[in-house]
């Protein structure tokens, strides 16, 4: 996010966290995580515009350790659903969950809000994770091509042949990157339009003006019309989806591993 030092909204996760200063702001972090825990809302990080559509960013106040406690996910679910009634409230015709919003444990990919709120005009819209299988039509049998997850270990890429791919189809990429004979795709995602304005910062671990799938699914959904909810285990065709993203001008990544 762009709030505060607006020199490490623009560099990929990776690079902003090894910086050193960064340990200097552990007792505003914890300090915040106390507040946010008792009372927290969503706010607005960054606004954005494509051609005639209006795009808007919104944060949660909660932070990853949050996600992965004990505790139930109940405040988690209820700002997710005050944003989209809050979204729906102001006119907004399609609303999209990122990565830790819309696992199936937490909400059902989504599908929960859609459930208990029937009326809505507002359409979600969530990235599934597919199976392998469907993958492994697009990129054929190489055996130099792994399909990974976020949990790849160690050994498991010790295991590989020299010059082995690994393709994330997971929402996070491999914690470790341990072969240095090795290249690392990054998860799914899209270099933008050049039509798209005021992107000033990077999205997690991404290049600058790259976008992961689940926000390409949304802004395709509202330039095309599309009057379906695209969450549970509802998902749309992917050949068209694909080729709707085309038109529009987002583009596969040139650059797309990371040695």
């Amino acid at each position: 996010m762009r709030l505060g030092l607006a020199s490490l909204a623009s560099k990929p996760h990776q690079h902003a966290s090894s910086e050193w200063y960064k340990w200097l702001l552990w007792p505003v972090t914890l300090f915040s995580m106390m507040i946010t825990w008792i009372y927290g809302r969503t706010f607005v990080v960054e606004r954005n515009r494509l051609n005639k559509l209006k795009l808007q960013t919104w944060a949660k106040s909660k932070y990853n350790m949050q996600y992965f406690s004990q505790q139930p996910n109940e405040s988690i679910n209820r700002l997710i659903e005050e944003a989209i009634l809050e979204a729906e409230e102001k006119g907004a015709r399609v609303i999209s969950l990122g990565l830790l919003n819309q696992g199936e444990e937490l909400n059902r990919y989504g599908g929960l809000f859609v459930h208990k709120n029937p009326e809505l005009k507002i359409k979600v819209v969530t990235l599934r994770e597919d199976e392998h299988e469907k993958l492994i039509r697009s990129f054929g049998s190489n055996l130099k091509i792994w399909l990974v997850g976020n949990g790849l270990t160690e050994e498991e890429q010790s295991k590989a042949e020299r010059g082995t791919m690994f393709v994330p189809f997971s929402q996070f990429p491999p914690a470790t990157k341990r072969r240095k004979d090795c290249t690392y795709h990054l998860t799914l995602a899209m270099a933008t339009p050049a039509a798209l304005e005021n992107v000033d910062s990077c999205e997690n671990w991404l290049p600058r003006r790259v976008m992961s799938a689940w926000r390409i699914g949304g802004i395709v959904h509202a330039l095309e019309g599309w009057n379906e909810h695209e969450c549970g285990y509802t998902i749309s065709n992917v050949d068209t989806v694909w080729d709707a993203a085309l038109r529009h001008g987002f583009l596969p990544l040139t650059i797309p591993t990371q040695s």
